[in-house]
């Protein structure tokens, strides 16, 4: 997963990127820093989170793409500890989705400055959301049994 990541984070080199599947909380999968961060990034693999103190939750609870490009500036997220810390100045998440279209988790993109992100780096982020879901499914596929046992 850390070179879709890294592909994403090539997006803002003064951020990061995430991937963050959500379930009864926020886990962070993978973290990749851009090159020109000048800070650890906000969250570390193998991190949990409840999702009131995440900006990825918004992803799940609009059930579509979010794009931030002041944090400070918006209601739904700005009281948040990431943002008032600074870590999370911007933020861009992608739905990641499985096979049926059900959000599973958000590849993101955040940093310590503001962004006016576009509509080509949206795009851009949505293919990469994509192939990390297409990842995860063959995972899955290859975890999971195909039928009924036989014996």
């Amino acid at each position: 997963m850390d070179e879709i990541v890294s592909r994403a984070a090539e997006l803002l080199p003064s951020g990061s990127a995430q991937i963050s599947l959500l379930a009864d909380a926020q886990l962070v999968v993978s973290v990749v820093p851009g090159e020109r961060l000048d800070r650890p990034p906000a969250a570390a693999a193998g991190e949990r989170w409840p999702f009131e103190d995440t900006v990825c939750a918004l992803a799940l609870r609009t059930d579509t793409e979010v794009r931030i490009p002041d944090t400070t500036l918006d209601d739904r997220v700005s009281s948040l500890g990431s943002v008032e810390h600074g870590d999370v100045a911007t933020y861009l998440g992608s739905p990641i989705r499985d096979r049926n279209g059900d959000l599973f988790g958000v590849l993101c993109l955040y940093g310590p400055q503001q962004h006016d992100w576009t509509d080509a780096e949206a795009a851009r982020l949505a293919e990469h959301a994509g192939a990390v879901a297409e990842r995860l499914q063959r995972l899955a596929d290859r975890e999971l049994p195909s039928g009924p046992a036989e014996g």
